[in-house]
């Protein structure tokens, strides 16, 4: 047997040995750590069980014909992060940034910085910003945020 035909089928039997020894072929295996087992995570009950806020409620709030919408929060040590969206007048969207202390979630102060997201000058997010998604990236331990963007040519 010739040089390049042995080397082709060795690589073949070498794949063929690699697939069959892992659980599937293309799918990575699930690492057995405490993480993937579920120890150390936050118990369901602890989110099935919501009590109301009576005496703010909703949390933030504009008065009309101003919205405030799409509150979404992460907590970072002991602050809690409101990123929500404010419709104006003009119906354009921006990116709000509000915080409070895990001990008391209703002690929420704007940031002076608002708004903390706007629409660009050209882009696919030129008339408005909204539906804000902040998230902690575990690759690299950065927090992150994604949006929506509406252009100006997008239909609703």
């Amino acid at each position: 047997m010739n040089r390049p035909k042995r080397t082709i089928l060795l690589i073949s039997l070498l794949m063929f040995i690699v697939c069959w020894t892992s659980t599937a072929a293309g799918q990575s295996q699930m690492v057995h750590s405490d993480h993937a087992k579920g120890k150390g995570a936050i118990p369901f009950e602890v989110f099935a069980n919501f009590k109301r806020i009576e005496k703010v409620n909703p949390l933030i709030a504009l008065e009309p014909p101003e919205w405030a919408a799409a509150t979404h929060a992460i907590v970072v040590g002991e602050t809690v992060h409101y990123y929500w969206g404010k419709r104006e007048l003009s119906r354009r969207w921006l990116l709000m940034h509000a915080t409070a202390p895990v001990s008391d979630l209703t002690c929420i102060v704007q940031d002076a910085r608002n708004p903390v997201v706007v629409p660009s000058i050209k882009g696919f997010d030129d008339e408005a910003v909204e539906y804000p998604f902040p998230f902690l990236n575990p690759a690299d331990g950065k927090l992150y945020m994604y949006y929506r963007g509406k252009g100006k040519g997008t239909p609703e």
